[in-house]
Formats: C-alpha cells, sequence, structure tokens
C-alpha cells in the first residue's frame, strides 16, 4: 500500500443488499451508479425525456469513470445481462 493513501477519502460505492440478493452484487452496483448519475441529471435539469431522467455512456467511459475495479469487458457483460 502506498504511503500517505487516503483510503476513506476516495469516493465510495453505495450496493443496495435487496437489489444484490435480486440481481447480483455486479448489477446491483452498476445499477445504483446509473441511479447516482440519473439523480444528478435531475438536479441540474439535462437529460429529461418522455417523463424520465436518462443517462449513457460507452462501455470504456462507464469502466474509466465508474467501475476501474472491473475490465471494460466485464461492464460490457454486466449492462448486457441488465
Amino acid at each position: 500500500m502506498k504511503t500517505g493513501l487516503k483510503l476513506w477519502d476516495r469516493q465510495k460505492l453505495v450496493v443496495n443488499t435487496d437489489l444484490a440478493i435480486q440481481l447480483g452484487l455486479d448489477e446491483a452496483i452498476v445499477i445504483q451508479q446509473i441511479r447516482y448519475w440519473c439523480q444528478i441529471h435531475r438536479q441540474d435539469n439535462r437529460n429529461f425525456h418522455d417523463g424520465h431522467y436518462w443517462v449513457y455512456n460507452s462501455y470504456v467511459n462507464w469502466q474509466a469513470h465508474n467501475f476501474p475495479f472491473w475490465p471494460v469487458i466485464t461492464v460490457q457483460r454486466i449492462f448486457q445481462r441488465l
């Protein structure tokens, strides 16, 4: 471990245990991140169409900015399962 690395100051992921039980842990993590970004868009009043807030990204960008602990192919598989 690097000295001076503040692990508790890093970005945290929220996991809904009920979702994890129903869908699987990986899927629950992705759903929670989608929900997080939709809430950000609601606060900023953007990406609102047909009565819903939405979010989009490429698999590469989802991996780089939200799921750096998974390879891109894993991110793609999770989204495809959802």
